[in-house]
């Protein structure tokens, strides 16, 4: 798992360091990402969110999610509380 996903180089997937299982649970140690859940965003600015402003956001995912799917891999939990937006305002 680890050889995978340390392959992903895309700008919308933050760098991947390394990974451990405990238990049942598999943990990822990704590069820190500073900015804010885009669940955040919607909450405190849901009166900002203008069309084109969630239209780039959806791009920027499905973008990324289409990187994702060439290499022939899935994420199943696609959701707001797990998008992180940069300090540039990028996913």
């Amino acid at each position: 798992m680890e050889k995978i996903v340390c392959s992903f180089s895309h700008p919308g997937i933050p760098q991947f360091h390394s990974c451990f299982r405990q238990g049942d649970k598999l943990y990822f140690i990704m590069a820190y990402v500073e900015g804010e859940l885009l669940s955040m965003l919607i909450k405190k600015h849901i009166d900002l969110l203008t069309e084109p402003l969630i239209q780039f956001y959806i791009a920027e995912i499905v973008l990324t999610l289409e990187y994702i799917h060439s290499l022939g891999f899935s994420h199943r939990d696609i959701k707001a509380e797990n998008l992180v937006l940069t300090k540039k305002g990028h996913i």
